[in-house]
């Protein structure tokens, strides 16, 4: 974004106008102001804008922009002594800076168009009956001076439509990074929206939002990830506007959007966590629904156990849903996934209730042991418990698995921290290991030292010591 000026920096304004003719003209516009000579100023401030318009027409000319080299065409087309095309240009240029050089918003159009207005009326002599000549006040000359700076003379000229399709193009391509800090990097510099005004990267945010939650066909989700990058870059940039564009649009599109449509919002809030906060009440509902409803592939493909692991108010509407699948769904959930807390529980369910001894010990390795890191004493109990009281006569179908030492090992190695980790341990072992059954249990717990071997003594003969010559 450009520099915000307060309206007392006039030099520093003065400093900042990028064309020579139009920094001239302004500089005139300040002197009256600060002269009292208000009409003066106004008329000065106009000038200055017309100018400021035709440089910038003919800066865009010289890379080659197609409207600005017809308006070049036109203007020089116009000589000194064409009054007639010289007024007519002066009437439609805030019109051409608006609809066809896209160089100021319709709010910054009114404004000047105010400006203009005022220099007309100061320009020429009013036929009252007093006599009396209008005057702008100090207050409202300074505005224009600011408003005539900050709309245009120190602004670059960057047409709004170029600038979004240059950056829709650019987001599109295989080099543009889903990395928020990447992203950051390139869209914040000047050739992308370092200078562009509000209005502009407004309409870019809506843009992306359509693309995202209005669109009907398909698309990659790596494309969603950039959009993410490039939305989370905007936000940086300003917050505020961001903010405030990302809650109107979402409760805009969200509602009449089909299910297709709404499951895009998982995603999208796992790269843009503070999104959720905004949405309202009812969206909420609808997508705590939708997570009971999503098939198995969907559940992975919206990455729903890290959205419900970060977002836990919908932690219950997906363990319903995963408590309904298919045992060979449940095991492709869990395989999908980074080990995480919020599916703990479920690891312990799912290892416990293994019905076969490769099972049990596959179970063990790639469900079991990745979620053990998030255990407290509590789900060791229940583990444990689970496991002693499995009903598999006359074998237990995980102790007596094979290789089933080295899920116990890495177990006890990954629980070692917890409150009444040793006494734990040996409760379970007094269970199991009844009739000297599963040694290897024993020999885990002196490896990790839940169970101490004290160092047997040593028993001395002194009858020997007796039968011995000593020299003294």
């Amino acid at each position: 974004m450009g520099k915000i000026y307060h309206l007392s920096d006039l030099d520093e304004i003065l400093e900042n106008v990028r064309n020579e003719n139009s920094r001239k003209y302004l500089s005139e516009a300040i002197t009256s102001y600060r002269a009292g000579a208000y009409r003066a100023a106004t008329i000065t401030t106009w000038i200055a804008v017309c100018v400021d318009i035709i440089e910038k027409i003919r800066e865009l000319s010289m890379s080659e922009d197609a409207t600005a080299n017809k308006l070049n065409s036109e203007l020089n087309n116009i000589n000194e002594n064409d009054i007639p095309g010289m007024l007519n240009f002066e009437k439609k240029c805030l019109d051409l800076a608006f609809s066809d050089l896209e160089l100021i918003s319709i709010i910054e159009k009114k404004h000047l168009e105010r400006l203009r207005d005022d220099r007309n009326i100061c320009a020429h002599p009013t036929f009252c009956q007093s006599g009396e000549q209008y005057s702008p006040s100090p207050e409202i000359t300074r505005a224009y001076i600011v408003h005539a700076a900050n709309y245009l003379l120190i602004q670059q000229p960057v047409k709004g439509k170029q600038i979004i399709e240059t950056i829709l193009n650019l987001v599109f391509e295989n080099s543009f990074p889903e990395n928020n800090e990447k992203a950051f990097i390139i869209l914040s510099s000047n050739n992308y929206l370092g200078r562009a005004k509000e209005a502009v990267i407004r309409n870019l945010i809506i843009i992306f939002l359509k693309k995202l939650f209005k669109d009907t066909t398909g698309f990659k989700k790596t494309l969603l990830y950039k959009i993410c990058a490039a939305l989370n870059a905007i936000k940086r940039m300003n917050p505020t506007l961001y903010n405030i564009t990302i809650k109107d649009k979402l409760n805009e599109f969200l509602p009449s959007a089909n299910d297709l449509i709404v499951k895009r919002i998982f995603p999208f809030i796992l790269k843009l966590p503070e999104t959720l906060p905004k949405l309202d009440q009812g969206i909420i509902v609808r997508m705590s629904n939708l997570i009971e409803t999503l098939p198995c592939d969907e559940v992975i493909l919206c990455d729903l156990v890290s959205f419900c692991s970060i977002h836990e108010k919908f932690s219950n509407s997906l363990m319903a849903r995963i408590e309904i699948m298919t045992y060979s769904e449940q095991l492709t959930i869990f395989n999908s996934n980074q080990p995480c807390e919020f599916l703990k529980n479920k690891a312990i369910d799912f290892f416990v209730n293994s019905n076969r001894f490769d099972i049990s010990y596959s179970n063990g390795v790639s469900i079991l042991l990745p979620h053990s890191i998030f255990f407290n004493s509590d789900d060791l109990k229940v583990l444990l418990n689970g496991i002693s009281n499995k009903k598999c006569k006359p074998y237990n179908q995980i102790l007596d698995a094979g290789s089933i030492q080295e899920v116990f090992d890495e177990l006890m190695k990954n629980t070692n921290h917890l409150l009444n980790y040793n006494e734990i341990w040996k409760n379970f072992c007094e269970k199991v290991c009844v009739d000297e059954k599963y040694p290897f249990l024993i020999s885990l717990m002196i490896k990790h030292g839940i169970i101490k071997i004290d160092e047997p003594k040593t028993d001395v003969d002194t009858e020997e010591f007796e039968e011995i010559d000593l020299p003294f």
